[in-house]
């Protein structure tokens, strides 16, 4: 549910290249040449850095074992510029560090272990309890104050203003450590500026905006259509409306010097509380042709999806397949 990540670099290389050029993000790729005339290829994705060098000139450096291969992000994080992987990896072009270029590289994550990130992707969130999470993160950092984007016809921040856990917008920000708006550090693009005295913490939610079930329900109809009776999901649209109920997804993301264990420690009690939220509820997979149970599992569960399942016949989280010959499986609470 949460995620604690320090950064933890492996020992520098002590790599000179030939040449390296890249970037992107989502991955981050470059691309260059040792000085033998070996292709290398770095690719930073999902926290996850590679680096693979060919056996010899000519050869697919993808086809090579990696000299590299190190965890060091969060599992979302898929951004580093040239010279932060320089930097962090001990590797040199023509004998020099390469100048910084990108121009969001100080929005990527700072791989030096002097912060610790903490990202929480909470699954299948209905509105109201989403509702109750903002209120309990809310809870848990009492002298924060909870702030909403105003943002302007190119998208860029204008301004941030006050708001309350009834919020329509699809994100707001708890910061702690401010008593007002003017307390906050902004850029048009990147929103909130890290404080010093500050917690930061980002929430995330869609349906705060869009509250109406999003996902489509085409393998639903063609489930009911094979097994001849009418299954009702969680989540999606064309639903029977007295049956219908919406969910997404609730992120919870935020940093801080990895020496403050004051945060640490407040970020480890807002856990706990949300624990009681989504407590941990045993699910089972049923083949739905013969109503065989296949495999059981437990998973934090939004217990107002779990009532909604309750309350109905054929209510499933989720129905899906295997292969397009397989048989229909569904989830549901035990």
């Amino acid at each position: 549910m949460f995620h604690f990540h320090t950064p933890k670099l492996p020992e520098p290389l002590g790599l000179d290249l030939a040449s390296l050029n890249g970037g992107g993000s989502c991955p981050s790729q470059f691309y260059g040449q040792t000085h033998d005339e070996r292709d290398v290829y770095v690719r930073y994705r999902g926290g996850s850095l590679s680096i693979q060098i060919a056996d010899k000139p000519g050869a697919n450096p993808m086809d090579a074992e990696p000299i590299l291969k190190a965890d060091i992000g969060t599992i979302y994080d898929g951004s580093i510029s040239l010279r932060q992987f320089c930097v962090n990896f001990g590797v040199t072009v023509q004998g020099v560090v390469p100048a910084e270029t990108s121009p969001d590289a100080d929005r990527n994550t700072d791989f030096s272990g002097n912060t610790t990130y903490l990202e929480a992707y909470l699954d299948r969130i209905t509105l109201e309890t989403s509702r109750t999470i903002l209120k309990t993160c809310m809870q848990a950092f009492p002298n924060a104050i909870l702030v909403r984007p105003v943002l302007d016809k190119n998208f860029k921040l204008r301004e941030f203003v006050e708001v309350t856990a009834d919020v329509t917008d699809d994100g707001v920000w708890l910061i702690d450590g401010a008593t007002c708006t003017g307390d906050i550090r902004t850029s048009p693009t990147q929103y909130v500026l890290p404080t010093e005295g500050q917690l930061q913490v980002r929430l995330q939610c869609d349906l705060w905006k869009w509250p109406r079930p999003k996902y489509s329900s085409r393998g639903c109809e063609l489930a009911s259509q094979d097994l001849r009776r009418k299954l009702i999901v969680a989540g999606l649209q064309g639903m029977p409306k007295n049956d219908e109920v919406a969910f997404s997804n609730f992120r919870i993301a935020t940093q801080f010097p990895t020496s403050d264990t004051s945060a640490r420690a407040q970020l480890t009690n807002l856990r706990g509380a949300l624990k009681n939220v989504l407590p941990e509820t045993g699910l089972k997979q049923v083949r739905l042709d013969t109503n065989q149970v296949v495999a059981t599992f437990i998973r934090p569960l939004d217990q107002v999806l779990r009532q909604w399942c309750k309350s109905g016949s054929d209510r499933w989280l989720e129905v899906t397949r295997e292969s397009r010959d397989g048989p229909w499986l569904g989830v549901c609470p035990e």
